[in-house]
């Protein structure tokens, strides 16, 4: 009987097939149990032949120990070696029976268990070879037998039997033979199917999970790059927001986003005035300083990817600058193989341009493009911030001057109008009137800040002279001079002096403008009563003599004219 299943795909496909192990297992196992149990047996025939002096079965027995003894512990013999020597083995002792004890369930036992060591452990071909080899020696020997040739090894637990027992016996042997090559073989193949199976399985697990922690490798590093870009964005965006110079957020940003990223080159452009180039005012290492010293610039519209950009108001990438039409090359940066240019927006137009670079091609992903964009967004804003705050500083220092010119304006026409000299001293615990200042008044005037000095009497005793300047929008309107019998005076003293003369100035402040205040209201009550009297003349000459007569009164003024033009 022959199994028309499909052979298993060969073992060759996997190096190191299970069924092999799976094989030398079991014949090391079917070793170790018959070495125990030909041991038993071969010490119970040497006690029973040896007084007998039946030396050639002593002899049979002793070498089937041998061959038995070699397979199993002979590891280092090939596989197929082994099994030869074991099935020899069961052979020889199965020949061996039938010839001394004729058709004896002995030896069937041993036939068979010849074809099933051949079946199980090689192949189904070496199986149905142990069939034919069985059938052909039990054959010989029935012949033998039969024509007298093995009768003198006959015994008197020999059977004989007759010619058609024997052939009963071949026949019988050869399909109970079969069906074992058939059953075995069946078996052998569906365990080694499973076993390629679950090889191939095991492979295709280990191929899956190879790939899952490349996979997740993969994913690992890109989330862990987004990480870091993430965290250099939000560096970037902290920096960024600290700037209130110009010069110092251009070129500390481009150089952080540099650092941060990797990038080959970073640069800042900005829009000139006519909108006509875009000029680098910020970019990296020494090549960015070569190219800043001479006054980089791009032409809009017509020259490189920056110029693209800040014309189309779109981002411009070229992944491999050497098949970009439009990629400027720059031979101050030969190495650049991809580059991303990002306009920056500012009030609904473009004002310039981020520029980085790279040595990789297309070194740029959407997740860079990305970040890079909110970083650009964020780096307008940031300039239109400084620029603001420069122009309000700038506003604020006209402001100011204007302040201090007009503050010094209305305090000299003020004391001009009031012909006197304001100066008091505090002297022997009176009020004084003084004309004169003293020499440290003038040194505060002209720096207009604090002056502390000190000075040694004639008695030798040592005076300080504290001089803080009266100050109001900055301007100085006056001093406060103290004189302090000590060597020294405390910083704080000197700070309560400085905020009392800021408090004085405001007071003196709002009472100029009381007094503007006050001489304004006269004026225009003087006015009114003028008007009024005039307004009571019913003819032209009453009303010229009277306003002649009321200016002269009112201003006290020596002479006033009031003529009337006759031409």
């Amino acid at each position: 009987m022959i199994d028309s299943k499909p052979e298993p795909t060969p073992k060759t496909s996997f190096e190191g097939f299970p069924g092999d192990d799976l094989r030398a297992g079991v014949l090391q196992s079917l070793l170790n149990v018959l070495l125990v149990l030909g041991t038993v047996a071969l010490i119970y025939n040497i006690a029973i032949l040896l007084p007998q002096r039946e030396w050639i079965t002593l002899s049979i027995y002793s070498a089937i120990f041998l061959g038995l003894m070699i397979a199993t512990f002979g590891k280092f013999l090939p596989y197929s070696q082994r099994v030869s020597i074991l099935g020899g083995v069961i052979f020889l002792l199965g020949g061996y029976t039938f010839i001394m004890f004729g058709l004896s369930r002995n030896g069937i036992a041993f036939m068979l268990a010849f074809v099933f060591v051949n079946v199980i452990l090689l192949s189904r071909r070496a199986g149905i070879i142990a069939v034919v080899a069985n059938a052909i020696l039990i054959g010989l020997v029935g012949a033998g037998y039969q024509m007298g040739y093995l009768t003198p090894f006959a015994t008197s637990k020999t059977i004989i039997g007759t010619t058609s027992q024997w052939a009963n016996a071949v026949i019988s042997f050869s399909l109970v033979g079969g069906m074992m090559v058939a059953a075995g073989s069946a078996v052998i193949h569906a365990l080694e199917g499973a076993i390629f199976h679950q090889q191939h399985l095991s492979v295709e697990l280990d191929k899956e999970r190879q790939n899952l922690e490349i996979t997740v490798n993969q994913r690992t590093q890109d989330l862990n790059r987004r990480a870091k870009q993430l965290e250099a964005a939000s560096q970037v965006a902290r920096s960024i927001s600290t700037f209130n110079d110009l010069d110092s957020l251009l070129n500390d940003t481009i150089e952080l986003i540099r650092q941060q990223f990797g990038f080959y080159h970073a640069g800042l452009f900005l829009t000139d005035d006519a909108n006509e180039y875009a000029v680098l005012k910020a970019a990296t290492g020494e090549v960015g300083q070569l190219m800043l010293e001479r006054k980089h610039r791009l032409k809009i519209g017509e020259e490189g990817i920056v110029g693209y950009a800040v014309s189309k108001n779109e981002p411009r990438i070229a992944m491999d600058v050497g098949e970009d039409a439009v990629h400027f090359k720059n031979p101050d940066l030969p190495n650049t193989r991809s580059e991303l240019a990002l306009p920056l927006r500012s009030g609904g137009k473009v004002i310039g341009a981020l520029d980085v670079q790279s040595e990789a091609e297309a070194a740029f992903g959407n997740d860079d493009i990305r970040i890079l964009t909110t970083i650009a967004d964020e780096l307008a804003l940031a300039i239109d911030k400084v620029n603001l705050l420069t122009q309000l500083k700038n506003s604020l220092a006209e402001i100011e001057a204007s302040y201090q010119q007009y503050t010094r304006k209305a305090w000299n026409s003020h004391l001009r109008s009031a012909k006197r000299n304001y100066a008091f001293r505090f002297h022997r615990q009176h009020i004084e009137v003084v004309d004169d200042g003293y020499v440290e008044v003038d040194q505060v005037l002209m720096s207009n800040r604090a002056v502390v000095t000190t000075q040694k009497a004639e008695d030798k005793t040592t005076h300080t002279l504290v001089a803080v300047p009266i100050k109001l929008r900055g301007e100085p309107l006056g001093v406060i001079n103290l004189r302090f019998d000590a060597s020294h005076v405390p910083q704080d003293t000197v700070d309560l002096l400085e905020n009392t003369a800021n408090r004085l100035a405001l007071a003196l402040e709002n009472a100029r403008l009381l007094e503007e205040l006050q001489q304004r209201a006269e004026r225009e009550r003087q006015i009114g009563t003028i008007v009024s009297k005039v307004r009571s003349r019913a003819d032209i000459d009453s009303i010229l003599r009277t306003t002649a007569e009321e200016l002269g009164r009112s201003l006290g003024v020596a002479e006033v004219l009031v003529q009337l033009n006759d031409k």
